[in-house]
């Protein structure tokens, strides 16, 4: 880590934006090891402002996932809301593995905060992954049914894509 540290004083000063925004998601990767979250969240975030200032939208996009699926861990509904607000907004920037986890965190946070609107989304979500089925979160989607005491359908998707086998 000292020697993150020392490279990161030099960062803010790089001619390649890219290079910052790698060096601040590895200190982000390692603040994750460590459990220290809001660090970590730092970091990425000043990773993903690199890629953004450096015009790479992929990676940009990677670091706003990461910021989402860390503030999904932690609990914090509101945070992860609001990001998944603005990766919503610039979905063009992102690509279909992207654009899955997207649908698959979306879920999860209408899940945990009983939003009345899972059907529409998980709808949304198939619809847009009719001809890939395969990217799809199933266990996200099942366990979204099942929190919408919707059993049958969670059970129907568990069954279909090999999550369990037949309950009898």
């Amino acid at each position: 880590m000292e020697y993150f540290s020392k490279a990161a004083q030099y960062a803010p000063k790089a001619r390649d934006k890219s290079v910052a925004g790698l060096l601040y998601d590895k200190m982000a990767i390692v603040y994750t090891a460590l459990f220290d979250f809001d660090l970590s969240l730092n970091k990425t975030q000043m990773a993903a402002t690199a890629y953004l200032e450096a015009g790479d939208s992929s990676y940009y996009a990677d670091e706003l996932m990461r910021m989402l699926n860390t503030e999904i861990v932690l609990g914090r509904y509101d945070s992860a809301s609001m990001l998944v607000e603005n990766i919503w907004k610039n979905k063009d920037r992102i690509d279909s593995v992207q654009l899955s986890s997207l649908y698959s965190n979306t879920l999860k946070i209408a899940t945990y905060t009983k939003n009345p609107h899972i059907d529409s989304i998980i709808s949304g979500y198939r619809s847009t992954f009719i001809r890939n089925e395969n990217l799809v979160d199933w266990l996200t989607v099942a366990n979204a049914y099942c929190n919408s005491n919707d059993y049958d359908k969670a059970e129907k998707t568990a069954v279909n894509w090999g999550l369990i086998l037949q309950v009898w």
